[in-house]
């Protein structure tokens, strides 16, 4: 028989508590069968709108599954929410969404940016390898010991940036409005290639 949605929620969540914390979120992860390595848990926390890293509140697995219009929790209907949002993302306005809204539900409460580990972290399980300047960049903020973090702009128009200037940066122009570190990336990487 299945679970009710608060049943369900019931047996990820804490004790008494009106969430579910990362232990229990990573066990959902394995009823599910994912992998934490992998965008699927993400997506997971979209579906249910997380408003914080590695928490799903009561309020919002109740919501998710209203709106989705499941009426009992099963794990196919989960993987089948999940597969939903992978071909969603697909559109490059809803992955804009996503992408933006990956940045709060990354930063730590009352931050305003990312560490660099959990950007990282993100960009190297949302993005193929060989999407523009993901990679590159990501080594080159590496270097820098000034950088310890992103701010929201510079998250936001890493995208941007990635999506619109050529890998070889031949459209690429320093009068245009991007983040003084992302010009930074882009003269540091053209002239280490001449």
């Amino acid at each position: 028989m299945r679970k009710t949605i608060k049943e369900a929620f019931q047996q990820y969540s804490e004790p008494d508590e009106k969430h579910m914390s990362p232990s229990g979120f990573e066990i959902l992860i394995e009823d599910l069968g994912l992998s934490m390595e992998t965008i699927e848990p993400l997506l997971l926390c979209w579906f249910f709108k997380c408003l914080r890293m590695g928490f799903i509140s009561e309020e919002e697995w109740l919501l998710a599954f209203d709106k989705a219009g499941i009426k009992k929790f099963s794990v196919k209907d989960l993987n089948k929410q999940i597969k939903l949002l992978a071909i969603d993302i697909k559109d490059k306005q809803n992955f804009k969404c996503f992408y933006n809204w990956l940045f709060n539900f990354a930063k730590a409460p009352n931050s305003k940016t990312i560490d660099l580990e959990t950007v990282e972290g993100l960009l190297s399980v949302i993005f193929e390898p060989s999407k523009p300047h993901i990679t590159p960049f990501l080594g080159f903020i590496k270097d820098q010991s000034h950088v310890a973090a992103l701010n929201k702009d510079q998250w936001q128009s890493l995208l941007d940036f990635s999506n619109t200037i050529n890998s070889d940066f031949s459209n690429y122009s320093s009068e245009s409005a991007w983040p003084v570190l992302l010009d930074l990336y882009a003269e540091n990487t053209t002239r280490e290639k001449n």
